[in-house]
């Protein structure tokens, strides 16, 4: 009987220790420089069709959360310099939120993943006439 209460013991503080460890990120695990691109169709003005979107650039996130972006995209063929900077937030389960631009005509919003320690992020921009899907990969382990 003892040793079998050992046992439970022992089993139970396996599985919560490895059910706490799922819940590891937060934004220091985002602060890191990355490698960005982005792909899919925007509509540039209310009621227009949407038109193919691409971006290339790279973002900085700090120990705060907050990025810092820049980079090349095109609007349907038109090709314009990329600047965005927002405030992230990283959940215990590695999802997050960003909005770029806040309270501007060019603010984003998107939702994201975490993934692999931080050394990729995926997101999906949340704004009306628009369908886009980010790819962010880590260039380095800590930009400081």
């Amino acid at each position: 009987m003892k040793r079998s209460g050992w046992l439970l013991i022992f089993v139970c503080a396996l599985l919560m220790s490895s059910a706490f460890g799922q819940d590891k990120c937060s934004v220091r695990t985002t602060h890191a420089r990355y490698g960005t691109t982005c792909q899919g169709f925007v509509s540039t003005s209310a009621g227009q069709p949407l038109a193919p979107f691409s971006l290339l650039g790279t973002c900085t996130g700090d120990a705060n959360g907050f990025f810092t972006c820049q980079g090349t995209q095109s609007f349907g063929g038109f090709v314009v310099p990329a600047l965005d900077e927002g405030q992230s937030t990283v959940n215990p389960d590695c999802t997050g939120q960003i909005t770029y631009n806040r309270g501007t005509p060019s603010e984003l919003d998107i939702n994201f993943l975490v993934l692999n320690e931080g050394k990729e992020l995926r997101g999906m921009l949340q704004n009306a006439g628009s369908a886009v899907q980010c790819d962010l990969i880590r260039m380095d382990k800590d930009p400081d």
